[in-house]
């Protein structure tokens, strides 16, 4: 059975309700502050007594279930200030994961426009501005400390991380280069890599690594936390990145290590260099296409070439007219040729989208297929948001619960195929082009799933004990046998290994 298999072997995943138990014989204060421990006021009248907590928490006791309700009340009161909103729920965040997380996942279409885009934008550019201080958000590792990485590391305070979101801050979203403010991404990403994808958030590690920055305003400004320098050159900077990979791999040789927002060349760059030898993607190039390439399987392709071969072409418009592409990722003006035309404005964060959902309803009078990168609100017409939010936690998820070695790209493919399939029919009969974020936790453990049985079919990238004992094969095997049956105990050992927010 697969609960007996399941006992015997030990997953990578904490639960929350292990989490808990262990108290370390805390009382007092420190069993209040200790945000892996603490309950708030859902302590019992038992415990607080045992504790020596009577006294230090308001009198009423309450569910976890009030207790979120309470915080939602509140975010509702800030909605006139995103940052604000942002800012509580950071403080929720540091001081009671479990709550903040039950708060996230119970109200995950309110709530994540706060903790990651829009919103994260502003609280990136404000992050020298709005950092508290005793805060531990992460790791910074800076270029002047190159030498003493594996001491630094050792610093970390929480458990060994399954899966770390690194950044430079070179390129947040569309906002430029924001040095060591865009902390902010880091945080975001992992939040969601636990909301929607099923990571424990004590094993989650967000890093920023401080080379400066280029912008004159964060140089200048009194209050940047980050080294006031311009950015290092890039054999530099490589060596760096090289280092930190060096020293990520000696202390969490398992660890899934996920780039994030820096400038483009980097990106590819360290792309490149880096993902045959390290357990390592880069959202930024590999989750955010699949995300959009699985809603489309057929459609026209144009891409730019650097020779004067074939038709010259002048404007976009003039494209449009010559070419009748039924699909333009960002910009809109192709009503006439096509009934349904496809708008898909990716950048982010929302005010920087080439095109606002109003503006392409009617502009295509109301026949637009539409999917932005940031959330618009929901009008007559439902907005989709193509969003990597839907590839990249159950991609995480399922390479690091398969221990695996690496994230080609058949894994990757396997995930947008799988995005592909998980439209209900009712969704579909209302022209949705992605499923409701609500059900995110049911799509991801499905994708985790897919994306476990397509490593089982790359040669070595399997190596977590359960799925090599489901499957009867050994690390380095191939299994490639379509087995519905224990396709469906995987994915019931994948729901399983879910982090799920809870004070019992």
């Amino acid at each position: 059975a697969l609960e007996s298999i399941g006992g015997a072997l030990s997953g990578i995943f904490h639960s929350a309700k292990a989490a808990l138990k262990n108290e370390n014989g805390q009382t007092g204060a420190d069993l209040i502050r200790d945000p892996n421990h603490t309950r708030g006021t859902a302590f019992t009248l038992d415990t607080r007594r045992a504790k020596h907590l009577e006294g230090l928490l308001p009198p009423s006791v309450e569910s976890l279930d009030v207790q979120v309700a309470r915080v939602v009340a509140h975010l509702d009161a800030l909605q006139v200030s995103p940052l604000a909103q942002y800012e509580y729920l950071d403080r929720v965040r540091t001081e009671d994961p479990t709550l903040f997380f039950k708060v996230v996942m119970s109200n995950l279409r309110k709530v994540v426009s706060i903790i990651y885009t829009p919103t994260v934008g502003l609280a990136c550019q404000e992050f020298s501005h709005i950092y508290t201080p005793g805060n531990c958000p992460g790791l910074f590792l800076s270029l002047a400390n190159k030498d003493r990485l594996d001491d630094i590391l050792a610093n970390w305070p929480g458990p060994d991380p399954d899966i770390c979101v690194m950044t430079d801050g070179s390129r947040i979203l569309g906002l430029g280069d924001l040095g060591i403010n865009g902390m902010g991404i880091p945080i975001g990403k992992l939040s969601l890599y636990v909301a929607a994808g099923g990571f424990h958030p004590t094993r989650t590690l967000p890093i920023t690594l401080d080379l400066g920055t280029n912008t004159q305003k964060h140089l200048d400004d009194p209050f940047y936390l980050g080294t006031k320098t311009h950015r290092p050159d890039d054999e530099t900077f490589y060596d760096f990145v090289e280092a930190v990979m060096v020293a990520l791999k000696k202390r969490w040789p398992s660890m899934l290590v996920q780039f994030e927002d820096f400038s483009s060349e980097h990106a590819f760059g360290t792309l490149e260099k880096l993902r045959d030898r390290y357990f390592t993607f880069n959202d930024d190039i590999q989750g955010t296409v699949p995300s959009d390439a699985s809603r489309y399987p057929q459609h026209k392709t144009l891409f730019m070439r650097d020779d004067m071969e074939g038709q010259q072409i002048g404007s976009l418009l003039e494209a449009i007219e010559t070419l009748k592409p039924t699909a333009l990722m960002c910009l809109l003006k192709m009503s006439e040729i096509n009934a349904r035309p496809i708008v898909f404005p990716l950048s982010n964060p929302l005010a920087n989208a080439e095109c606002t959902f109003e503006e392409a309803v009617k502009a295509s009078n109301g026949s637009v297929i539409f999917a932005s990168g940031t959330a618009f609100p929901s009008q007559a017409h439902p907005p989709g948001q193509g969003n990597n939010m839907y590839i990249f936690p159950a991609l995480g998820f399922g390479a690091a619960l398969a221990k695996a070695t690496a994230v080609p790209d058949s894994l990757i493919y396997r995930c947008s195929v799988s995005l592909s399939e998980q439209l209900s029919e009712e969704e579909k009969s209302l022209g949705l082009l992605y499923p409701r974020i609500e059900r995110i936790r049911a799509i991801s453990a499905n994708l985790a799933k897919d994306v476990i049985l397509q490593a089982l079919a790359d040669v070595r990238l399997v190596h977590e004990p359960f799925i090599l004992h489901l499957y009867g094969v050994k690390a380095g095997q191939k299994y490639e046998a379509n087995d519905e049956e224990k396709a469906a105990a995987l994915f019931n050992w994948v729901v399983s290994k879910m982090y799920v927010p809870s004070y019992e």
